[in-house]
């Protein structure tokens, strides 16, 4: 369901730009579907709990600024398939920032 309001982006372009206006960042990327590239830092995958999610990092693994992106029960063994250090694109909703920058109802593009 591509629409007009998907922007493909990497995590080091979104961790520049949360790192140079958080507020101004967020108002650009409210309502947007997101196609991030980046690195797998964490996999976490604790399916009973329905937790499932990857931290996405830069890829000097320095910046402040990474993404957690939440993924349904369908893409388990999808996630499972993932080691750290990888490169991969997902798309996900844009769904704010508290610690990092959050995606929800993501699906591995790549």
């Amino acid at each position: 369901e591509a629409t007009s309001g998907e922007m493909q982006i990497s995590v080091d372009e979104l961790a520049s730009a949360y790192q140079a206006d958080k507020l101004a960042a967020h108002a650009k990327l409210t309502d947007k579907t997101l196609k991030v590239t980046g690195l797998v830092d964490k996999i976490f995958v604790r399916d009973h709990i329905d937790i499932r999610y990857i931290v996405l990092s830069d890829a000097k693994r320095a910046g402040a600024w990474s993404v957690r992106c939440t993924f349904g029960r369908e893409s388990v063994s999808a996630l499972n398939r993932l080691t750290e250090g990888q490169t991969v694109t997902v798309r996900g909703k844009y769904d704010g920032y508290g610690n990092n920058i959050i995606m929800k109802d993501c699906v591995l593009v790549s």
